[in-house]
């Protein structure tokens, strides 16, 4: 038997999304927190559903969150806390900051998870 016969042969199977359903959960759970800060009720019952079908590794949660951002209403164009801008303007642009960088990593990486998973049903 000459050493290419018996090498391991490269695994065909997409990568385990564990991870990237870590990340995400995780992720969630900072922006669920954000939003009960900010007081933005209109996004937390949508991202509870998503978080909880993520928290049990069900894809259709990154369905949810890709949905989530379509339209002009959509998650995307949400401005958080605008009553404290005049209160806190320095609190205001902290909170939006990290919803900012909250939406665009959740976005990615429910992106990510969403087009593995198609990948390896093909």
């Amino acid at each position: 038997m000459t050493q290419a016969s018996i090498s391991p042969q490269p695994d065909n199977h997409p990568p385990s999304n564990n991870a990237s359903f870590s990340e995400l959960e995780a992720r969630l759970d900072s922006l669920l927190d954000l939003l009960k800060e900010a007081e933005a009720q209109q996004w937390l019952g949508p991202m509870q559903r998503a978080h909880n079908l993520i928290r049990q590794r069900d894809l259709a949660g990154a369905a949810l969150l890709l949905d989530a951002y379509r339209g002009a209403q959509g998650f995307n164009t949400l401005v958080l806390a605008e009553p404290l801008q005049a209160r806190n303007p320095a609190r205001y642009v902290i909170l939006n900051h990290k919803l900012e960088h909250l939406r665009t990593t959740i976005f990615v990486v429910a992106g990510e998870l969403a087009s593995t998973t198609a990948r390896g049903r093909q």
